[in-house]
């Protein structure tokens, strides 16, 4: 399993941050989950790609105070060598927080 975390420090309030994981192996990188989190109110975007210009929205989750994680099962998603999975978390909050996300896959 593969797995890449990134955190936006002190994103401010209606700033967006991209986590990026390219796909720089010889073989398909097979996407299963993104999971992201953050203290306020989040909007999580799950795109991918080609490249970091030719990228398809595929999913698009918000957060609550209720359940502050958004977990998205991607059900094995395919993303070539050179592919990409991007992760663009907006803070919907008007106070600046930390915002949290993780990449998980295997190569296939």
């Amino acid at each position: 399993m593969i797995k890449r975390m990134t955190l936006a420090a002190a994103l401010a309030g209606g700033a967006t941050s991209n986590h990026d994981y390219i796909n720089t192996t010889t073989r398909l990188f097979i996407l299963e989950r993104v999971w992201a989190t953050a203290s306020g109110k989040l909007k999580v975007e799950i795109q991918t790609g080609a490249t970091t210009t030719a990228l398809t929205t595929s999913w698009v989750g918000f957060n609550s105070t209720a359940n502050p994680a958004v977990d998205v099962d991607c059900s094995g998603i395919r993303v070539a060598t050179s592919g990409v999975v991007r992760v663009i978390r907006t803070n919907n909050d008007t106070a600046a927080q930390d915002v949290y996300s993780t990449i998980m896959g295997f190569l296939g």
